[in-house]
């Protein structure tokens, strides 16, 4: 019977395999959500000088409400899903140079 370890330091995403067979550690992708909300309010903060129309606006502004009430057991998957829809509406707007600006703030 063979013998193997695996040990990680720091933060894990993604996969990795160990051993002979099928066995798959699947590492948690870690999210930071303080990030995330320091994001979401500087885009909602921004949303009224984009020009953005009346849906992206509306997504918009539902994705930083969302983000920002979100508690310390919000399903981070469900976070980085709003995250990475409010950051595809300002990259809308990318021409703006305030959403560059506030898109620099957070990465998914």
């Amino acid at each position: 019977m063979s013998h193997y370890e695996m040990n990680i330091d720091g933060p894990v995403s993604g996969q990795a395999v160990v051993g002979d067979g099928n066995n798959v550690v699947a590492g948690g992708s870690t999210l930071d959500v303080a990030e995330l909300k320091r994001f979401a309010k500087a885009a909602a903060r921004a949303l009224p000088v984009l020009e953005l129309n009346d849906e992206g606006r509306r997504t918009a502004e539902e994705a930083s409400v969302e983000i920002l009430a979100a508690d310390e057991g919000a399903d981070h998957g469900r976070l980085r899903a709003l995250g990475r829809t409010l950051r595809a509406v300002l990259e809308g707007a990318a021409g703006d140079v305030l959403a560059a600006t506030v898109l620099g703030i957070w990465s998914p």
